[in-house]
């Protein structure tokens, strides 16, 4: 599997040794062992005792800690290569995935890395093993999406029972223009609620006080009104002239820009929004900034509109990942500039 030099000793890891790793790993998780995103002195002392028993080696801290990272890593590769995807089965002979040509490389361009597992990937087993050591402390942007992409995660969800009476309206059903006042107040109340629930951050419990309802009703209320939201934002986050053929009226107009900027036409920068987070997720979600977050990356124009979002990764995750994630992902339709454009770009 490699060796790893460390103080002049060579760490050699064959398969054997790494399935045992894993599953001492594993059980110091399960021991409670592994606080955050790294083991405890407790915990590294526990592996490095019981991988010496069992195989004889002495490895070191250091050693042991340099295995787990590059495990990480190779973990962290691999599920990018299957990001999105479904129904992938294994190919027992090529001791990888079984999937065409075509699909390799499709999925090599957007992770061009990830090319020596075309030809020797990670087995089922020992991917349920990385599972359980990294799932939870790894950031992995299965949640992110962007508006432009148009694939709402949630439209499955049943949508239906907007009124306490059973209504079964749908929110696109409850707009100004269907017959009865009924029907418009409640599709104001969903818009007000939701709005209430968004901007004030406010629980479940609260809500139900302010809008007499019960929990259930506004919870149906609030992710009819999200799913809503959602669908306009596929329209509202987009460039108004996807040429941009004209010189945004802030440049033009400004001797301080004109002409050093006329060719640019948005900035990007990314932002940290609090997330509420199970406790036992919130390692990814927990940055520089010391608590839960998400990563979001945005592109806004000299009128100051969204043209670009990227929303969900985990607070953990570097800039840079997100913002070469959303390049070479197909499926987010990045915005990229005409020839001859530019855009401003803040990483940190």
């Amino acid at each position: 599997m490699g060796k790893h030099k460390e103080n002049g000793i060579s760490a050699t890891w064959e398969q054997n040794d790494v399935l045992l790793f894993c599953d001492l790993c594993i059980k110091e998780i399960e021991l409670g062992n592994r606080p955050t995103t790294h083991f405890s002195k407790d915990g590294w002392n526990n592996l490095m005792n019981k991988f010496r028993e069992r195989t004889g080696k002495s490895y070191d801290q250091k050693q042991m800690k340099n295995k787990w990272d590059q495990l990480k890593k190779e973990w962290k590769l691999w599920r990018e290569l299957k990001r999105g995807e479904t129904g992938l089965g294994w190919n027992s002979s090529r001791k990888t995935i079984d999937a065409s040509d075509e699909w390799w490389d499709e999925r090599l361009k957007v992770v061009p890395t990830a090319k020596k597992f075309r030809y020797s990937g990670i087995t089922p087993e020992f991917e349920e093993k990385l599972d359980r050591m990294f799932s939870q402390v790894v950031a992995t942007g299965d949640l992110a999406w962007a508006p432009s992409s148009r694939n709402l995660e949630h439209e499955s969800v049943d949508e239906r029972d907007m009124s306490d009476d059973g209504d079964s309206r749908t929110v696109e059903d409850l707009s100004p223009n269907a017959t009865g006042m009924r029907v418009d107040t409640t599709s104001r109340e969903v818009l007000a609620l939701t709005l209430y629930i968004l901007a004030q951050n406010e629980s479940m419990r609260l809500t139900k006080e302010r809008f007499q309802h019960s929990t259930e009703t506004i919870s149906r209320y609030f992710l009819a009104g999200i799913t809503a939201l959602k669908k306009l934002s596929s329209d509202i986050i987009a460039p108004t002239d996807e040429h941009f053929g004209e010189i945004p009226q802030h440049i033009l107009n400004d001797t301080r820009y004109m002409p050093y900027f006329e060719n640019c036409i948005g900035a990007i920068d990314g932002t940290h929004i609090g997330a509420r987070v199970p406790p036992e997720l919130q390692a990814a979600y927990i940055g520089r900034h010391g608590t839960p977050t998400q990563n979001i990356m945005a592109v806004c124009d000299f009128n100051m509109c969204f043209t670009f979002v990227l929303a969900g990764w985990e607070g953990s995750t570097h800039d840079s990942r997100i913002f070469q994630r959303a390049l070479m992902e197909p499926s987010y339709h990045f915005p990229f500039p005409p020839t001859g454009k530019i855009l401003i770009i803040k990483l940190e």
